[in-house]
């Protein structure tokens, strides 16, 4: 079973959310052949736009999400700061999304400090398992852990004759 965020699921992200009508954020996206490779969002208060942080994404040779860099608008210095960098790691039951926080000091992304596991357990059976850094960065803890179950009634469990 192959787990994949390709440019078609950014895509998609990224239309749900402009299409959702309760949030005070508005959104410009860079799209190019179909791939999404940055989107800014801006804050609408007082009839007024703010440019609040972009998502910046690259994709593999394979075209699956590889990172994703989030990046908030320092308004008093008017330039993009980085904040965190998703990374995506595909596995042949599923994918994990690590969480690198943006190290302004060493001008570098640390290691991770939160790894989320995907794994297919079944055809519409999904675990998601979430490990957080310890305080001195020497192991990972488990913090949350669930199971996903898609609907049945997509599945297909036997053909007519």
């Amino acid at each position: 079973m192959d787990f994949i965020i390709t440019a078609a699921t950014v895509l998609t992200m990224y239309y749900n959310a402009i299409n959702s009508q309760k949030i005070p954020f508005c959104y410009n996206a860079d799209i190019e052949d179909g791939v999404v490779n940055r989107i800014e969002v801006l804050e609408e208060k007082d009839q007024q736009l703010t440019v609040k942080m972009d998502y910046n994404y690259y994709y593999d040779v394979e075209g699956r999400l590889d990172y994703k860099d989030v990046r908030r608008w320092n308004a008093k210095r008017k330039c993009w700061e980085n904040e965190v960098r998703h990374v995506f790691k595909y596995f042949y039951n599923g994918y994990n999304v690590e969480l690198c926080h943006w190290n302004a000091k060493e001008n570098k992304y640390d290691i991770a400090d939160e790894v989320t596991l995907y794994r297919a357990m079944g055809t519409n059976m999904t675990s998601v398992r979430t490990y957080r850094m310890n305080e001195d960065k020497s192991n990972m803890r488990l913090v949350s852990k669930t199971i996903v179950l898609e609907p049945l009634e997509y599945t297909l469990f036997a053909e007519a004759n």
